[in-house]
């Protein structure tokens, strides 16, 4: 199924060496029920936080602030939906992709290719999400004309919780770069 060769000879031959070699596809049905808790998880954060934050710029507080909570996160308007989804995708690095990267995902398509290359979609939005998280890239638009560095440049543009969100992705990630490359060089990590 993977493939995108089901229903032939080729693909229930391929589908039962499968389920022989990984137990019932006892990996790839981890990685799915990670792949959704992570979802869940990230799209849930998301309603919180926007509700605390739109909450409290209203001026709200006790139980006002708390009931504002429960019906955003239980009652998200369309458009507050679709931001939580979208940071869900991009937390579990599933966004879709664009660009020049959409033309090498469409490369590697078929059975082969899809074999050996199974999850460029992550792979990419790895890279992509790392650019945006440090100084020498996250700010990168101004000065190299980066791609990933296009969402910190347009979040900076619009100002207000989207630019704060820019820099807090850029300054964390870069102290976390740096932490790791201080224990590093003093070899207590590897």
């Amino acid at each position: 199924e993977g493939l995108g060769i089901k229903g032939q000879l080729k693909g229930k031959l391929v589908n039962a060496s499968a389920t022989l070699l990984t137990l019932g596809h006892f990996g790839g049905r981890q990685l799915a029920f990670g792949d959704v808790g992570g979802k869940v998880a990230a799209r849930l954060q998301y309603l919180y936080e926007r509700a605390w934050r739109d909450g409290t710029a209203a001026g709200k507080e006790g139980e006002e602030l708390s009931e504002f909570i429960a019906d955003m996160v239980h009652n998200p308007t369309e458009e507050i939906e679709e931001a939580a989804r979208a940071h869900a995708r991009d937390i579990t690095l599933t966004s879709p992709m664009s660009g020049n990267a959409k033309k090498w995902q469409n490369a590697l398509r078929g059975d082969i290719m899809r074999w050996a290359v199974p999850f460029f979609r992550i792979a990419a939005n790895s890279l992509a999400w790392v650019g945006e998280r440090n100084v020498l890239t996250g700010y990168g638009k101004a000065y190299f004309n980066l791609p990933f560095a296009q969402r910190n440049a347009d979040d900076i543009a619009a100002g207000g919780a989207r630019a704060a969100r820019a820099h807090t992705r850029v300054i964390m990630g870069t102290s976390i770069a740096t932490t790791l490359g201080v224990l590093h060089q003093m070899e207590l990590c590897t």
